[in-house]
């Protein structure tokens, strides 16, 4: 780790050598030094420390996930991704993907969160498909297109997931999963082939 001190000297006038006019000095250096030197130090200060994300690894939701195909044919498309372990197994998102049927180049993409007590709505994806956008609409209550239960979902969405199990430990909470089923459906979704990664919003 680096540590840097700063010496805090009083500002004291300078009378420059060739002009007569005063400047300020700080420890030797004029002003402008010194802000270059405070500057510097600023940098490298930022530089040693690691930006908070919370309790998320963001380098590995950064990556796409593990996905398979449940359903390719028709306009919208359905899949399952891997998401964070719950309650000592592995599990696993079940969400809609649409693309525009006819398009020159990749496109942008769209991930589209439900709220509270929503499911994954194919017909979501399949309105930002129209406007031509991939689209990737999940379901974050553990559930399937059936709206049941997976074996291998997440946690649901009820009060107790919600609020309750942070008294279990923040990754057994709710929320942690589906911060983390989001972030890996953006990383899925930039992605897929017929994606501009550089191009991609939520909503």
């Amino acid at each position: 780790m680096t540590i840097i001190r700063y010496l805090v000297v009083p500002f004291k006038p300078h009378a420059g050598p060739a002009t007569g006019r005063s400047d300020f000095r700080v420890a030797g250096c004029t002003l402008n030094q010194s802000l270059l030197l405070c500057l510097a130090g600023a940098l490298l200060c930022g530089a040693c420390i690691k930006p908070f994300t919370g309790p998320w690894d963001m380098r590995e939701l950064g990556q796409a996930p593990a996905f398979e195909w449940a359903d390719k044919t028709g306009p919208v498309k359905s899949l399952y991704y891997a998401n964070e372990p719950y309650q000592g197994r592995t599990t696993r998102v079940f969400a809609y993907y649409a693309a525009p049927s006819e398009a020159e180049g990749k496109v942008p993409g769209m991930v589209l969160v439900h709220g509270g007590g929503g499911k994954a709505f194919a017909e979501w994806a399949e309105l930002w498909a129209k406007r031509g956008y991939a689209a990737i609409a999940m379901d974050l209550a553990g559930c399937g297109p059936d709206d049941q239960r997976l074996p291998n979902g997440g946690p649901n969405q009820g009060h107790e997931q919600k609020f309750a199990d942070f008294a279990k430990g923040v990754k057994e909470a709710w929320s942690y999963h589906a911060v983390a089923a989001v972030a890996r459906a953006h990383s899925l979704l930039r992605s897929m082939p017929e994606v501009d990664p550089d191009r991609t919003g939520i909503t």
